[in-house]
């Protein structure tokens, strides 16, 4: 199972044999691989097929493919060798976000999320937990990586995967997240599952794991201990950075009843129905400054702010994106053009600007006139399965990742197909400007860079971790992800000029946000806690902490440029030193 180019063949008693190419490659990690076998079906094959079927885990699939909710993701029928003996299973393909990824103010910002929305998610997540105790079943690890969520702007679904990992009839439990077990109990039950779905949904609610933020008497490695003590976010000697969303946010009997379970042991299902009909507004941000003000060795400038129209992405080519689709000049406050997507990829293009966005499988690039505003529809289609830019280069993930090259002739603008370099298509994952590549469980970073190079670079580091945002910039990039107990961490890896070799920092989170911004002159901003703004340049190893009240890790960091910027409460800022 090592060699991510072997072809294997399965039996499918839907489809007769089928053969999996490394083209078909998911991931890999835990008790097996997962390959696509088509839009809405995958399959897992088991590492150990030998351990799988002396467990008797095949009649445990035929049990759990009975389960029938619309937000569990079952195993539909076994998977069998070319001896029609049983090697694993087929389910449906799951294309959401992880619940993680809702855990970020960046995503509430982008998305549109809001307190209503995770009322409603956390709603049937509830439903999901209750399902399968009404059907005899344990959840054990519902761990944020395996709840899913599908959200379009409206209507948010859960889907929970790894089901084959619950404990039903004489199947037991086999592990669980420490950052989601029940410390106080010696058992797996519907109690811990409950303990379970109380710590990700206030994480969902709040952004904070409960038992995190900085406490006097235990060491941000300490959250086991801390768990077992009861020592939570609810303590008055906890101190929470201006990231965390207010609790105000959570309905009431909800928020008393988290209370009740993490700092005083409680053991219940949760309150049903949570309070409807009542509007619990969000506590106002304290202003942090004024139009423009100088505060120690720092000045904090207003850019754009619109009222009901908050600023939601910043663009390194000089332009922010409106929640409403319009798009801005950053210097100027200037409209560019309306009706982009969040998720669109935007370069400066001579006289104008090149808009990429994926719908339904195909990309779709676009000119937009800096003049006129007019928007312009270019004759390239392809399929794809994501988009990437960095800084003026675009790319889409086809059967590998292709560049996009833009030609202008006078006023006139074309695009073609450019270079493309090897990328698995259903086992890449691409963040900003940097790809990440599970190759049989051995990971890879694709990253671009300027004057047409782009590195494949084997990061071992990232093996056997979920990575849940990226970002790149010139000879560093930067990854958030969490470790198998839960932690969450950031890597900053920094390149020497050929990619062959990297320094390495690992930094302790308490949230999964990737706060920071890259400048093309090779300096880097970030924020890891409130009163902090990090300088480092990494070609040299040099650091400075600027120590600043006004600092936020509330505020969302960008760059235009080499202006840092960031997004706060729904206005742009511009941060500059003295």
């Amino acid at each position: 199972m090592s060699n991510a180019n072997a072809a294997i063949k399965v039996l499918l008693s839907s489809r007769g044999t089928v053969t999996l190419k490394s083209r078909d490659h998911i991931a890999t990690g835990g008790q097996g691989s997962i390959y696509r076998l088509s839009t809405d079906l995958v399959v897992k094959i088991y590492s150990d097929p030998k351990q799988f079927r002396s467990l008797a885990l095949p009649d445990k699939i035929k049990i759990l493919s009975k389960l029938h909710c619309p937000y569990v993701v079952a195993p539909l029928d076994l998977a069998y060798s070319e001896k029609k003996e049983p090697i694993g299973y087929i389910m449906p393909y799951a294309d959401a976000h992880p619940l993680s990824r809702v855990f970020t103010n960046d995503f509430w910002q982008r998305e549109g999320f809001s307190a209503s929305h995770a009322k409603e998610l956390a709603e049937k997540m509830r439903e999901t937990v209750a399902f399968a105790h009404n059907n005899g079943a344990i959840l054990v690890d519902p761990n944020e990586l395996n709840w899913l969520v599908k959200f379009k702007g409206s209507n948010p679904s859960p889907l929970i995967v790894d089901v084959d990992s619950w404990a039903i009839g004489r199947w037991g439990a086999i592990a669980v997240m420490p950052s989601i077990r029940d410390w106080h109990s010696k058992t797996f039950d519907e109690n811990s599952d409950w303990f379970s779905w109380a710590v990700v949904t206030f994480q969902l609610f709040s952004g904070i794991h409960p038992y995190k933020g900085t406490h006097p008497s235990y060491d941000r490695s300490d959250l086991e201990k801390r768990m077992k003590d009861n020592a939570s976010v609810f303590s008055k000697n906890v101190r929470l950075n201006r990231a965390v969303r207010n609790f105000s946010l959570i309905p009431n009997s909800l928020l008393n009843w988290y209370r009740e379970v993490f700092e005083r042991g409680l053991r219940t299902a949760p309150p049903f129905p949570f309070e409807t009909g009542v509007s619990v507004p969000k506590q106002a941000m304290t202003m942090r400054v004024k139009l423009s003000l100088a505060t120690g060795s720092l000045v904090f400038e207003k850019m754009i702010e619109r009222e009901n129209d908050p600023a939601v992405r910043i663009y390194e080519c000089g332009v922010v994106l409106l929640s409403s689709g319009i798009l801005l000049d950053i210097f100027t406050g200037r409209e560019v053009a309306s009706s982009i997507s969040p998720d669109a990829e935007i370069i400066r293009n001579n006289s104008g600007y090149i808009v990429l966005r994926k719908s339904s499988g195909q990309i779709e690039v676009s000119f937009v006139d800096e003049s006129s505003r007019q928007k312009e529809i270019l004759p390239f289609k392809a399929q794809a399965r994501g988009i990437l830019s960095f800084a003026d280069r675009l790319f889409y993930l086809g059967e590998g990742l292709t560049e996009i090259k833009v030609h202008s002739f006078g006023s006139k603008v074309i695009c073609s197909a450019g270079e493309t370099w090897s990328a698995l298509p259903n086992a890449t994952k691409l963040f900003s400007g940097v790809c990440v590549q599970d190759s049989m469980g051995s990971m890879f970073a694709i990253i671009p860079q300027e004057n047409k190079e782009l590195f494949h670079v084997r990061v071992p580091e990232l093996d056997g971790s979920s990575v849940l945002a990226g970002r790149a910039g010139r000879r560093f990039t930067s990854f958030l992800r969490v470790t198998k107990s839960g932690e969450y961490e950031r890597l900053d890896f920094t390149f020497r000029k050929d990619f062959s070799s990297y320094n390495l920092e690992v930094v302790s989170l308490d949230q999964p946000e990737l706060n920071l911004a890259m400048l093309p002159k090779g300096v880097n901003a970030s924020i890891i806690e409130d009163g902090k703004l990090l300088i480092h340049v990494p070609s040299t190893g040099e650091k400075v902490i600027i120590d600043d009240k006004n600092i936020s890790t509330g505020m969302s960091l960008g760059n235009a440029g080499d202006h840092v910027l960031y997004i706060e409460d729904g206005a742009l800022w511009r941060l500059k030193m003295k």
